[in-house]
């Protein structure tokens, strides 16, 4: 049944609630972008409670049954005080999944596709006529598409974006615009795309890491500081192993995501807790500590030319946009795995590179995907403190000059005398700045390496 599809389902729904639910619900959303998550529709009941309303064609699958407590989640946090339903519509539910949803309280509607073309023709007759002539035209027709009505959007990144999120936009995209026979021909995408899909259905797998089993335990046991409770004196206390990772673009164009045992503590101790894994690849193997590979990353960047690469595609940044996108949720999804088990305690980002901002409308602004790259943990850093300094500036009408002719003047060098002093010679002149602001603001300033902080601490040395 061609016309039978998951959009005539929700459509039909979103025309006539209480026709197919039971209850005069009012529309509020459809297809609306709530952060990383996007739920088919959201109503208003007679209550004002928010009622999401999740539609899938077939049998309920595990994806969609927890992906609508996803949804739920996420509303209940940004609406306080709000009740928030969720109302699941397909053809049939397993057993396994009726104790799930029992469990959180979701409420199921069964809807076949007879029951749906006989409530559709008496209570959404015009929105089932136009899926029926839109299907009809696009099956039989030999003209060719229109262009605009088929160009591939481009994708928006936000901070909450997930490979679920990015991967689904992907498909549906590579669908709308008819190029999934160009896309499949491709191996470089197929490969990214079977990555993904394995990823987001089975979570990432690490046997290194996540296998006790493989660990050295005994190096993992310590003596905690201070007083313990008589009762608990006896228990056996072990440690969270660290790592560290690293993001490689290799000299081949590929990406490479690769984790080192973290065999210091704080102290400087050793603690070797596992067998350092081999980083060397042999032949077609990949090296041991690789995590995650990906192959021809350059080719998703914009900043190249493979015009060659794309021949078939006339939309080749949106295409990057979204293989972009999908790389990076990719690797976070990758540390979200790895953080169950490990503490990762210094990693390098797989950063967007974004163009133009756009207003999401409800929790986050979302970016253009211009490109990638690969920033370390100390770049992060220095980025981070840049940013406060310029906010310091902003916030307190004073020159960075001014700010050294003063501190130097005392010839105390650095330190929490000469912090005061300055601080109360700030205030003098009427700004509202404290000894811990500017404390902060040389901590800062040593981070990005400024030359005259970095004498003035040596001299103190």
């Amino acid at each position: 049944m061609l016309w039978y599809t998951e959009k005539l389902l929700e459509d039909c729904i979103a025309a006539a609630p209480e026709a197919f639910l039971g209850e005069p619900l009012r529309l509020k959303a459809q297809q609306y972008r709530i952060g990383g998550f996007v739920p088919d529709l959201i109503f208003n009941d007679d209550k004002e409670s928010i009622v999401i309303v999740e539609v899938q064609k077939n049998a309920l699958d595990r994806m969609h049954l927890y992906k609508c407590l996803e949804y739920r989640d996420l509303l209940k946090d940004k609406s306080e005080g709000v009740n928030v339903r969720v109302l699941l519509v397909c053809e049939s539910i397993s057993k396994n999944h009726e104790s799930i949803i029992k469990t959180h309280s979701i409420e199921f509607f069964a809807i076949s596709a007879d029951e749906l073309l006989e409530k559709a023709m008496v209570h959404s007759r015009s929105v089932l006529i136009n899926h029926l002539v839109s299907g009809f035209s696009q099956i039989v027709s030999d003209a060719p598409k229109n262009k605009q009505s088929y160009e591939l959007r481009p994708y928006l990144w936000s901070r909450y974006d997930n490979i679920l999120d990015v991967y689904t936009f992907i498909m549906k995209e590579i669908d709308r615009a008819g190029i999934s026979e160009s896309i499949a021909k491709n191996s470089d995408f197929n490969e990214l795309l079977d990555l993904a899909r394995e990823t987001r259905t089975r979570g990432s797998s690490f046997s290194n890491i996540l296998d006790p089993s493989r660990w050295r335990i005994d190096a993992l046991f310590f003596e905690p500081s201070g007083w313990i409770p008589p009762e608990h004196q006896s228990l056996t206390r072990i440690r969270k192993p660290k790592i560290t990772v690293s993001i490689i673009a290799t000299s081949k164009g590929n990406l490479s995501v690769r984790w080192f045992p973290e065999t210091r503590d704080r102290s400087g101790h050793s603690i070797d807790w596992i067998a350092s894994p081999s980083t060397q690849s042999y032949g077609y193997e990949r090296p041991e500590n690789e995590i995650l590979f990906v192959r021809s990353i350059d080719k998703y960047d914009p900043r190249n030319n493979y015009s060659n690469y794309y021949a078939d595609f006339e939309m080749r940044e949106s295409l990057n946009s979204m293989f972009i996108g999908l790389v990076c949720a990719l690797i976070e999804s990758v540390f979200l795995d790895i953080s169950r088990v490990v503490d990762v305690v210094d990693r390098d980002t797989f950063r967007i590179i974004k163009g133009t901002e756009h207003a999401d409308g409800f929790i986050s602004k979302r970016y253009e995907v211009k490109g990638w790259e690969i920033c370390s943990a100390e770049q992060i850093k220095v980025e981070i403190s840049q940013a406060r300094i310029d906010k310091f500036f902003e916030e307190y009408p004073v020159s960075l000059e001014d700010i050294f002719v003063r501190i130097e003047a005392q010839g105390l060098g650095l330190g929490e005398r000469a912090y005061s002093l300055l601080a109360k010679d700030l205030r003098s002149d009427g700004l509202k700045i404290t000894v811990k602001h500017v404390r902060e603001l040389f901590t800062d300033l040593e981070v990005v390496k400024n030359e005259r902080t970095l004498r003035l601490l040596y001299a103190r040395k």
